[in-house]
């Protein structure tokens, strides 16, 4: 840095950089009106943000992923919902801590990426989603210049899930084993949820969000518009447009929602609670998906010795919906997907079962 007196007494304190887009040397500079050491100091601290800004689209500077994940998470605040946000401000930090938050994207290739993730020792399906996050982020990354190359994404395959076969069918109950289930639960809050879903098909967030406000009785229409997120503890709108949609309410429903809100009328007298939620607490309040889906999955292994999780139930409504003839489409749209991988899966399983119950029929077939 250079110091210059002016002729009005104040200094004039230069800096010569390097500007990256013409390779030319250049100078800025900043006036302070005496010449001390903490002035000096100051406007050197000054002149460098000057030239950090002028040089900010530097192609050239290397960024950390810690810095490169930052950025993204600033991106994200105001481009995706909370829940979206929060999903992926974890991912971030899974990210740091698999591959280190200090390594530079420039030096990133396929074979360090999938080797980290391997040395994590997590199963196939969990490999996968953290796949599509990080890539999502190093495109992101390379729409803004933070990174030079990232055609070696594409190098990274999914992971082998050995289990896929198995966890399709463990994603689904049987009439029968809806019956068995619901006849053993003992905390009536929660049986009367786990029906309503099974019956309607909605998510977990949906159902917990929905008000009275939301039953159109006239039309037998359940209005589906938001969501609650019970990690954040707060209402969302619908995940996606899909999402928001008018479920009609079949003959076994529709009266289920008018014996549900009986139960809440002569519960609500009893207890003095005032709520206008459809399913609520001890208190009133919103029930959490956490304990929902704990109190399910440990009945499922005690009575049905199977390990399924709340979701299971939006599978199972499908996969219903589906032997009484319902099309693929019909029930993509009733479920608010925005694509047919569910409905597919709900194909799937069908079709196996189908196929099961058609080779017994041949069986005792005889043509001669």
């Amino acid at each position: 840095m250079y110091i210059e007196k002016l002729a009005n007494g104040k200094f004039r304190c230069g800096q010569s950089y390097k500007d990256f887009m013409t390779g030319k040397f250049k100078k800025v500079s900043v006036v302070i009106d005496r010449n001390t050491a903490s002035k000096r100091k100051e406007a050197e601290n000054m002149l460098q943000e000057m030239i950090d800004n002028l040089n900010k689209y530097d192609e050239k500077k290397d960024y950390s992923l810690k810095e490169v994940i930052e950025k993204y998470r600033v991106y994200l605040k105001t481009a995706v919902k909370p829940s979206t946000y929060y999903r992926n401000y974890c991912a971030g930090n899974t990210f740091m801590k698999i591959f280190g938050s200090d390594i530079l994207v420039n030096n990133l290739n396929a074979t360090f990426v999938r080797e980290k993730l391997i040395d994590t020792g997590r199963k196939g399906s969990t490999l996968n989603e953290s796949i599509i996050r990080f890539k999502t982020l190093l495109r992101w990354a390379y729409q803004e210049e933070l990174i030079k190359d990232i055609s070696w994404l594409d190098k990274i395959r999914p992971f082998p899930d050995i289990t896929r076969r198995v966890k399709i069918a463990d994603k689904y109950l049987e009439g029968f084993e809806l019956k068995i289930l619901l006849d053993n639960l003992t905390v009536e809050h929660n049986k009367r949820f786990y029906l309503f879903m099974a019956l309607s098909g909605l998510r977990p967030g949906e159902a917990i969000a929905l008000t009275v406000n939301d039953i159109d009785f006239e039309n037998r229409i359940i209005n589906v518009d938001k969501t609650y997120n019970s990690a954040q503890k707060i209402i969302l709108s619908a995940k996606t447009e899909t999402s928001e949609r008018e479920v009609y309410m079949q003959d076994e429903l529709f009266q289920f929602i008018k014996e549900q809100l009986s139960y809440n009328r002569h519960f609500q007298i009893s207890t003095g609670i005032r709520t206008d939620l459809l399913f609520f607490n001890k208190n009133g309040g919103y029930l959490q998906h956490a304990g929902l889906n704990k109190y399910f999955r440990d009945n499922c292994v005690k009575h049905l010795n199977r390990k399924l999780t709340l979701h299971s139930l939006r599978h199972t409504h499908a996969s219903l919906m589906f032997e009484h003839g319902m099309s693929l489409e019909a029930i993509s749209e009733r479920l608010g997907h925005n694509d047919s991988s569910i409905t597919k899966e709900v194909y799937l399983h069908i079709t196996n079962k189908t196929k099961e119950k058609y080779n017994n029929t041949i069986k005792e077939v005889h043509i001669l």
